[in-house]
């Protein structure tokens, strides 16, 4: 039987990943970004995220952010 992981247990193995591959700035970066994400769309199983999901993220970004910053986690 799969498991279904979590969104937080994608994320968590995925910045395991980073760490000693990038600089630790950029690891920040990426953890805060898609703490970011979970908080909007929830801890829910992976397979569950769909593009409304992600379209709604970007959305949520976009009107805290300009065009030239959007890339950009800190805000």
């Amino acid at each position: 039987m799969q498991t279904r992981k979590l969104l937080n247990d994608v994320i968590e193995d995925y910045l395991s990943s980073r760490r000693g591959q990038m600089a630790p700035a950029t690891v920040r970066m990426d953890d805060q970004v898609l703490r970011q994400f979970m908080a909007l769309a929830g801890n829910i199983q992976v397979g569950n995220v769909s593009v409304a999901h992600v379209e709604k993220f970007r959305a949520a970004r976009a009107t805290r952010l300009t065009a030239n910053s959007m890339n950009t986690p800190s805000a």
